[in-house]
């Protein structure tokens, strides 16, 4: 897809457009550990020059989820996030310290239900302004751990449809029962957190 061919370039344009335009004094690269609760990986770029008051960087997320799996029918959830962010740190110059900061989820969501014999698909994309607190502890080596917490509003919510089942299939149990697995604790509340560890160029 699109979105995962813009994911392997980022990350090389991010770095050479640090280089270029500024000195590289603090760039930073972190995991994110604390999405493995929802089958999630996260990986964080973070850059800041000492003249500049924000920092900046990008965050990118997947998820593989597989919320049901009953009786030959299979669920699937596969999400991919680009979200650029700056941060304000109040004490150090360094991205160290106490921070809050401001993150623009970019987000594409692809939902399957499948027996093997039908399937269906339900694809959306959706925009999530969030605002984070957050606070980083850099070490003498220079490893860096972090946690941040945060959360905004998505544009759409990415539940899947039950008009998305194809007719033959609506009163099959096994399929309503994978589609409201796909839709729990769905909202257009996101949340944003983390826990990462990583180190500090």
């Amino acid at each position: 897809m699109n979105l995962l061919k813009l994911i392997k370039f980022i990350p090389f344009l991010f770095l050479l457009y640090t280089h270029e335009i500024y000195s590289q004094d603090h760039l930073l690269i972190e995991g994110n550990g604390l999405l493995f609760i929802n089958q999630g990986i996260g990986l964080n770029l973070e850059y800041k020059n000492d003249k500049l008051w924000l920092s900046q960087g990008i965050d990118f997320e997947i998820f593989v989820q597989n919320p049901y799996n009953k009786n030959a029918v299979v669920a699937k959830r596969n999400i991919y996030t680009i979200a650029p962010k700056l941060r304000y740190y109040f004490i150090d110059k360094d991205i160290a310290g106490p921070f809050i900061g401001i993150k623009i989820y970019f987000t594409s969501s692809e939902s399957y239900i499948s027996d093997g014999y039908t399937s269906s698909e339900y694809d959306i994309f959706y925009v999530a302004p969030t605002l984070q607190f957050g606070y980083r502890f850099i070490a003498n080596n220079n490893l860096s751990f972090s946690a941040y917490i945060g959360g905004g509003i998505k544009s759409k919510d990415n539940r899947f449809p039950y008009d998305n089942i194809p007719a033959a299939k609506q009163s099959n149990s096994d399929w309503t029962d994978a589609q409201r697995k796909l839709n729990l604790n769905l909202s257009q509340v996101l949340f944003d957190y983390g826990i990462t560890v990583g180190y500090s160029f």
